[in-house]
């Protein structure tokens, strides 16, 4: 079972996802980017609520609810900032 995310552009909600994998899909498509490029910046809004500023006009924020971030928290592939 995937963990609900939610999306913001610019602190304009877009998106809520089904799944990480899901929001990875998203931005692969929107980006060049892949693999821990994309993902950790997903995984840092998720766990931290760092921002993603992806470019000098757009920044991106991940939410997911507490419950979720809570048990993410002590995962063994976990980076830390």
């Amino acid at each position: 079972m995937g963990i609900p995310i939610k999306v913001w552009e610019n602190n304009e909600f877009i998106k809520e996802f089904i799944s990480l994998q899901a929001v990875y899909r998203y931005f692969k498509s929107k980006t060049s980017l892949s693999g821990d490029k994309l993902y950790d910046p997903i995984n840092f809004g998720i766990d931290d609520d760092k921002p993603w500023n992806y470019s000098a006009d757009l920044v991106y924020r991940f939410e997911t609810t507490a419950e979720h971030k809570a048990a993410r928290k002590d995962r063994k592939t976990r980076k830390y900032i």
